[in-house]
């Protein structure tokens, strides 16, 4: 049975104006609707190849966090930095690295996860309130009607910031 219904529409692949035949179609015509179909299938061809890809890219990284011992590249793989980078950080005692051969520098990769791990808060001690934080008994406070008393300025700031030269108190 046929349909004797006449519907204008525009097509999802080229844009042009044609008369379906159906409230479902789409395309202008087999070779429109056939396109659109290949483009479907290369589309989901190449997020499954970037997929793979990503894959393959990450590996390293993966392969990298289950070994004991890194190299300095691998070190700068693990950290997204340069080689230099650890260099300074192994000079400046950040990391600690142990020298196997004159140009082989290896290091424990337990020293990498403790760059990252935060200290334990429970132990420390609890901070004070405010009404333990009593200021020094040879540190004198002044108000602002005292340093202009004292010093004999008016009412605006910028004299007080002429006498002690700084913009900040």
């Amino acid at each position: 049975m046929s349909s004797n219904i006449r519907i204008t529409r525009i097509c999802h692949n080229c844009g042009a104006h044609f008369e379906a035949r159906t409230t479902v179609t789409k395309y202008c015509g087999d070779r429109r609707a056939k396109l659109a179909h290949k483009a479907r299938i290369m589309g989901t061809k190449v997020a499954q190849s970037d997929m793979e890809t990503k894959a393959v890219i990450d590996k390293p990284l993966t392969d990298l966090k289950d070994k004991e011992f890194l190299s300095v590249i691998e070190v700068a793989k693990l950290l997204n930095s340069s080689k230099q980078t650890v260099y300074t950080l192994i000079r400046s005692g950040v990391i600690h690295a142990v020298n196997l051969k004159k140009k082989k520098t290896v290091v424990p990769r337990a020293g990498i996860d403790a760059l990252f791990r935060l200290p334990d808060i429970s132990s420390a001690a609890a901070p004070k309130t405010l009404e333990e934080h009593d200021p020094p008994e040879s540190m004198e406070t002044y108000s602002l009607a005292d340093v202009r008393e004292k010093f004999g300025l008016g009412d605006s700031t910028k004299e007080i910031v002429k006498i002690t030269g700084r913009g900040r108190w």
